[in-house]
C-alpha cells in the first residue's frame, strides 16, 4: 500500500488517496499484520499518526536517502528495507543504505516483471523472481560479504519478518 501522487492531481484525488492509505493502515494494525509500503511522499507523517512504534513495516523498493532511511528506523524500528535490481545501479541512493543497513533489516526482491538488475546478460525485458539472486550479489559487493551470507541472512530476516517458519 502507499501514496501515488502525479504532477496533475487534483486536491481531490491527493485527499481520497490518503484517506483510503489511512483506512489500509487501520485495517492492517487492527489485524497485526506486516505493511507492506511502496512510497516516498508524505506516508511517513501519515503512519506516525496512526501506526505504533513496533508495528512491522516492509519499505517495499526504498530507493530514498540514508536519512530517510535512518527517519523510518528511528519512527518504526521494525522496519525492513527490501532492494530490487534496478535500485542498485552504480550511484544509486540505495547504496550507502545498504551500507548503513546490518542484513537483519533488509530484504530481496525481484519486483517481477519491472526493476531488472543492472548489466544482467541475455537481454531480458521482465524482471523474474530467480533475478533475486542478481540482487544478492550485488549486496554482498557492496558489503563486502560472502555471497552466501547475504542469501542466508536476508532469507531468515523475510522468514522472521512474515513468520515463514524458515529458521
Amino acid at each position: 500500500m502507499g501514496l501515488n501522487y502525479h504532477r496533475n492531481i487534483s486536491e481531490a484525488q491527493r485527499g481520497a488517496q490518503i484517506a483510503v492509505f489511512h483506512k489500509q493502515l487501520l485495517m492492517a494494525v487492527e489485524l497485526q499484520k506486516p505493511m507492506v509500503i511502496h512510497c516516498e511522499i508524505d506516508c511517513l507523517a501519515i503512519m506516525k499518526s496512526v501506526v505504533p512504534r513496533f508495528h512491522r513495516i516492509h519499505r517495499h523498493c526504498f530507493g530514498g536517502s540514508l536519512h530517510q532511511m535512518w527517519s523510518w528506523k528511528r519512527c518504526f524500528p521494525n522496519t525492513v528495507f527490501g532492494f530490487a535490481g534496478a535500485l542498485l545501479r552504480q550511484g544509486s541512493s540505495s547504496i550507502p543504505v545498504i551500507r548503513a543497513l546490518t542484513l537483519n533489516h533488509m530484504v530481496l526482491e525481484s519486483d517481477a516483471p519491472y526493476l531488472i538488475p543492472p548489466n544482467l546478460k541475455g537481454g531480458y525485458t521482465e524482471s523474474e523472481p530467480w533475478m533475486v539472486r542478481e540482487v544478492a550479489k550485488r549486496v554482498a559487493h557492496i558489503k563486502d560479504l560472502p555471497l552466501a551470507t547475504v542469501l542466508e541472512e536476508t532469507a531468515l530476516t523475510a522468514s522472521r519478518f512474515y513468520g515463514l517458519g524458515l529458521e
